[in-house]
């Protein structure tokens, strides 16, 4: 069987989106490097012997949490002074500003419980300055 996850026309359209970002920040004095291969591979490259602090966002699915650990591993090869940063980034509430416990346990199964509690309590953060 084939180990292809992604489609031909999903792969063209985050190609395309991804150049479009690279675009997008060139237009305000900024740049996006783009490269194909593993992130352990490409990263560890990158920072080489210098070492660097690196952030990313973290991640909450098994296969990226493995990705994250062999990123991490990676650069403690390349250089004792390399970092991995990982910051929450991926749900419009901060995860620190939901009102449920640090583990989640506490966390409805059902989406109306946990909409009815988050917008009682929470509101959505400012969003960062644009860089220029």
């Amino acid at each position: 069987g084939s180990k292809t996850k992604t489609g031909v026309h999903r792969t063209k359209f985050l190609l395309e989106s991804v150049i479009d970002l690279r675009q997008r920040l060139r237009s305000v004095g900024s740049d996006l490097l783009i490269a194909v291969n593993k992130p352990e591979n490409v990263i560890a490259e990158l920072v080489g012997e210098r070492g660097t602090s690196v952030l990313a966002q973290r991640e909450v699915t098994s296969e990226e949490i493995l990705v994250e650990s062999r990123v991490r591993q990676a650069l403690e090869s390349r250089s004792d002074r390399a970092e991995l940063e990982l910051l929450w980034g991926a749900t419009l509430y901060h995860r620190a500003d939901l009102p449920f416990s640090r583990n989640l346990k506490d966390l409805p199964d059902v989406f109306t419980p946990f909409r009815n509690k988050v917008e009682r309590h929470c509101s959505v953060r400012d969003l960062m300055p644009t860089p220029g």
